[in-house]
């Protein structure tokens, strides 16, 4: 069943809305509703491509048992839709990050507005999933992102996503105005996943999403199937800022990353890339490993400056290092 969350008039007389699709409902006193988002950012597919792929395959079951759904699965695929349409990963017109709008007002401009309305929304689920892809400039493995103070709910529901990495971040104050953290903060237990890049769709991503979805789902008593017909799980490597090491670029040129290098575990010393010249024809710095460690995320984008992210290794869990700042 779709239903529209918010809907706003347009310059020329139509109008633009914010559609969620619900399936199941709670049939009994302690049924559970779980919330699926994407598309907060209009360049991230990743959380489209999931919602699908959950979408049809709980359909798929309901056509075969419709007593195997006793909860609610609500599916908000495009949030910010009019950045979808132009490929704007902040909100057209206004310019402004919308996962940095909340909790909104009803009564601001219309980013205001739609976090607003999604807030509300979002009031009384049981868990939500807020999908994300990284920017257009970097790759990254599938990993859940946190506030350390969040963990001890967070942490048992993010070790049954199916995600590579679970990386537990110190407070910030830029993470109060995010979806995620108003949610949390409102004791609405929300895991922020972090998968691919802006601008593409990584299916493979999408897909290994889905199976910690389901067995979710299957947690919270939503999804009645036996644990041994559901997909087998991964289990994610957990880190603390402090197990991150960021590699930046130490001159301006053009990054040439080590033939598939990402999602590697290498070696200290080992090549990860180099940034060369064009006109001169010279190296201008090689990337070596500073330790050993996990490539979970990688530059894309070849043209760099000084500064530029180029990627980060998720150290070996005995050490205690740190890296550059990203820039």
């Amino acid at each position: 069943m779709e239903e529209k969350i918010l809907t706003i008039r347009m310059p020329a007389s139509d109008h633009f809305s914010i559609r969620k699709e619900v399936i199941g409902s709670r049939k009994f006193a302690d049924s559970k509703r779980v919330a699926i988002i994407a598309g907060i950012h209009g360049d991230e597919f990743e959380g489209l491509y999931t919602c699908y792929l959950l979408h049809q395959q709980l359909q798929n079951l309901i056509e075969k048992n419709e007593q195997v759904l006793t909860g609610q699965v609500d599916f908000y695929p495009s949030v910010n839709s009019l950045g979808l349409g132009s490929l704007n990963r902040a909100w057209p017109f206004f310019n402004v990050d919308l996962n940095r709008q909340f909790p909104g007002t009803n009564e601001g401009h219309v980013p205001l507005q739609a976090a607003h309305a999604l807030l509300q929304d979002l009031q009384g689920a049981d868990l939500v999933v807020d999908i994300h892809a990284s920017n257009r400039f970097v790759l990254e493995l599938p990993q859940i992102r946190m506030q350390e103070h969040y963990a001890p709910r967070l942490l048992p529901l993010a070790k049954r996503s199916n995600v590579d990495l679970v990386w537990l971040h110190g407070s910030s104050t830029i993470l109060e105005t995010t979806l995620a953290t108003n949610l949390n903060e409102m004791n609405i237990p929300t895991l922020v996943v972090e998968m691919g890049i802006g601008q593409r769709l990584t299916i493979g991503y999408s897909e290994q999403l889905l199976k910690g979805l389901l067995h979710l789902l299957r947690d919270l008593g939503i999804l009645q199937i036996p644990e041994e017909q559901l997909p087998v799980l991964g289990y994610p490597r957990i880190m603390k800022d402090e197990e991150v090491w960021y590699l930046n670029a130490k001159a301006s040129g053009l990054f040439v990353p080590e033939q598939a290098i990402f999602g590697r575990f290498v070696q200290e010393k080992e090549k990860i890339g180099r940034i060369v010249d064009p006109l001169s024809g010279k190296d201008l710095q090689i990337i070596e490993a500073p330790c050993a460690g996990l490539v979970f995320t990688l530059r894309q984008h070849p043209v760099v400056y000084e500064g530029s992210l180029l990627g980060r290794l998720a150290t070996q869990p005995t050490d205690s290092v740190g890296g550059d700042a990203d820039a």
